[in-house]
């Protein structure tokens, strides 16, 4: 089991800073953020939107249980 944790932790490491690397070169490619703004609805990037507290329950459903 210990040859698993010291193979784990490099990896984890490794595709975790892939994926931050990674992510400028995604954004840039798909237009920049400014065009993420004009393509998508005028409340997707805020944290807290008009329906956010009104069912806390059926909320938290869709966060963790996406279909």
């Amino acid at each position: 089991m210990m040859a698993v944790a010291y193979t784990d932790l490099p990896n984890g490491i490794i595709i975790l800073l892939a994926c931050i690397l990674a992510t400028p070169f995604v954004i840039s490619s798909a237009g920049g953020l400014q065009q993420a703004q004009s393509v998508l609805p005028a409340g997707h990037f805020k944290v807290f939107n008009e329906s956010f507290g009104t069912h806390p329950g059926s909320r938290l459903s869709d966060i963790f249980f996406q279909p």
